[in-house]
């Protein structure tokens, strides 16, 4: 079970928000997780880095989204 929550900037307002889903990681430390924002499904692909300490990930849907970013953990 995947529990998360961001800030994002819609049309320059910065909202909070808060989500659940699932993720997988296969013995190649590749990822995948879906969850639901509102009624807007996603989905993320990504590899595990640094011995669990980030992640490399890209947005996999919906259509057209083109995101890529790096994932750090928090000290």
């Amino acid at each position: 079970m995947l529990k998360a929550s961001a800030q994002a900037s819609l049309a320059g307002r910065i909202v909070k928000e808060t989500f659940a889903g699932t993720y997988t990681v296969d013995s190649a430390c590749t990822f995948s997780m879906s969850y639901t924002v509102g009624l807007l499904p996603d989905r993320w692909k990504g590899m595990i880095i640094d011995n669990g300490g980030g992640a490399y990930v890209m947005h996999a849907s919906p259509a057209g989204a083109a995101v890529a970013g790096t994932l750090s953990a928090m000290q």
